[in-house]
């Protein structure tokens, strides 16, 4: 059986009893078998409707369910535990996400693998580098742990790159009078942390890099397929990134 990787986290309610709750649901299912649990860690929450800070913790499961089987027993985990999906990023008693499935990779309509957000958000990398430190990112192709550390770093670098200079330069002054511990750059100089990529758009500044394809693999991130606003989206990746 497949070695999987969860993230549980909530806000709502007595989070750590539903932590344990889920974690014996799942170990009774005849298919789920539960292995190493993190500690829970507390996290600011992210977005202006998210509510109070989070517990988050991660889970090692294996199972002989297929993915989306996985996928659809969560979800009505979540829901018999007083998940409600009544505002999107709201408060919430139960939220588990699938971060690895092996090293299945896959881009579906109810299920991407990995987990998109897990290599830059410190609220799933702290307690799963607790439980898979040595497990390699398959698309990113470096361990968990590693993630982790390239996060670290203060002040913490971003490059932002695609789009138009106008939207790049706006985004970087926006980006850099809200956040004190990260510096923000139209440059791939720095050997930056974390590239966000705004899209096709014209060419940019002398060392940048406008087109996906030519963008280092393992940090880049393309805004474009985010919610909200660029802003919006920067502005929760960076928290997520900082561990604010």
């Amino acid at each position: 059986m497949p070695q999987c990787f969860l993230a549980l986290g909530g806000n709502a309610g007595a989070v750590a009893e539903t932590f344990a709750r889920c974690l014996d649901e799942l170990n009774s299912q005849p298919a789920v078998s539960v292995g190493q649990v993190s500690n829970s860690h507390t996290t600011a929450a992210v977005g202006a409707v998210a509510g109070d800070a989070f517990l988050n913790a991660a889970t090692e499961i294996e199972t002989s369910l297929a993915p989306l089987e996985l996928l659809d027993l969560l979800q009505a985990t979540e829901t018999r535990l007083g998940r409600t999906r009544e505002k999107r990023w709201g408060p919430r008693t139960l939220d588990i996400d699938i971060i690895f499935y092996g090293d299945l990779v896959c881009d579906k309509p109810r299920l991407i693998l990995p987990h998109p957000a897990s290599w830059y958000r410190r609220f799933v990398l702290d307690p799963l580098t607790e439980i898979a430190a040595d497990i390699v990112h398959p698309v990113k192709g470096v361990t968990v742990a590693e993630l982790r550390q390239r996060l670290l770093a203060r002040p913490l670098d971003f490059a932002i790159c695609g789009g138009n200079p106008k939207q790049r330069n706006e985004l970087c002054e926006i980006l850099q009078s809200q956040f004190a511990e990260a510096d923000f750059h139209e440059t791939l100089a720095t050997a930056p942390a974390l590239i966000a990529w705004l899209g096709a758009g014209d060419s940019i500044v002398e060392e940048s890099a406008a087109a996906w394809d030519e963008l280092p693999a393992l940090p880049r991130l393309d805004v474009t397929r985010l919610t909200g606003t660029p802003s919006e989206a920067l502005q929760a990746v960076v928290s997520s990134a900082l561990g604010q």
